[in-house]
């Protein structure tokens, strides 16, 4: 089973000279975690979620006491290449495997999928667990 397969195509994306608050106005708005971060020629640079989010906050677990007031229209007028993840990029044709095998070691959400160097789609988790139950519903036949 290859990524062209189960990949969303023409996914929601971000670029990254947007501030954090255009991109997670546009993250809520359309309900999704995540989006693909591409630069001004569309090639995809990163992986922008709500967990590069939480970087830009203090820990207030451990530091409450130290804290200062947050201005959040401060922090959230940086732009989403400040903070956004390294992207993982795999091709159309790579098999939904190679896919899970990145989700897994690098604790991702998301695989960018990426032909000619430009984003043809993306594979979420739930993307791959579908794949697999087909995959496990056809060995069953």
């Amino acid at each position: 089973m290859q990524l062209h397969e189960f990949m969303t195509k023409d996914p929601i994306v971000a670029y990254e000279d947007e501030t954090i608050r255009t991109v997670v106005l546009r993250l809520r708005n359309q309900g999704v975690a995540g989006v693909p971060v591409l630069d001004k020629d569309e090639k995809c640079v990163g992986d922008f979620s709500e967990v590069d989010l939480l970087k830009l906050f203090p820990d207030i677990l451990h530091e409450a006491e130290d804290i200062p007031l947050i201005d959040i229209k401060e922090l959230t007028s940086q732009l989403v290449k400040d903070i956004m993840s390294s992207p993982n990029i795999l091709k159309p044709d790579d098999d939904m495997r190679e896919a899970a095998r990145l989700l897994l070691e690098n604790f991702a959400h998301r695989i960018m999928v990426v032909e000619n160097d430009k984003l043809v789609g993306i594979v979420s988790i739930g993307d791959v667990l579908k794949a697999c139950y087909l995959q496990h519903s056809k060995d069953e036949e």
